[in-house]
């Protein structure tokens, strides 16, 4: 479909069918059903009942697509997508710091409105918890950082 001069003498955004963003996001047309309804992707405008995609909707399936590829499911990055600011860029990271090593002097650890108390006399058991906890706030981490990364404009 080609531009369109208006009566200003302006070009008219260039709008695109969804098999046409299908072949541009190099996704098929049921996923990009999925993600629109799962409001990863922004419904169509509606001129004269024919839905028409910009090239706003192209950016929203190419960021959605590289989401799918950390192995999130489309429902995920909906909620991903109705977090990111109006500028495109993702939220403000959450902070979290590293959980302290038992009978360290800081025995609180906290992320968000979450506090965990370490206490420093702790069992063997107690410590293998603590570093399992200690493992997943890093893994966590490192998904948020690849996630953020996902959804920065290009």
């Amino acid at each position: 479909m080609a531009n369109l001069e208006t009566s200003t003498g302006l070009m008219a955004p260039r709008t695109i069918s969804l098999a046409e963003l299908a072949v541009l996001s190099k996704l098929s047309q049921r996923r990009l059903r999925q993600l629109i309804g799962s409001g990863a992707i922004s419904r169509a405008s509606q001129p004269n009942t024919k839905k028409s995609y910009s090239h706003h909707h192209l950016r929203e399936a190419v960021r959605a697509d590289r989401l799918l590829n950390l192995k999130l499911s489309a429902q995920e990055v909906g909620a991903i997508a109705k977090e990111i600011r109006p500028d495109g860029h993702p939220p403000p990271a959450l902070r979290l710091d590293p959980i302290p090593q038992p009978g360290s002097t800081d025995t609180t650890w906290r992320a968000g409105r979450v506090a965990l108390a370490i206490p420093a006399d702790c069992s063997a058991s107690e410590a293998r918890l603590i570093e399992a906890l200690r493992k997943a706030v890093h893994k966590c981490a490192i998904r948020e950082k690849h996630i953020r990364n996902a959804i920065r404009p290009r």
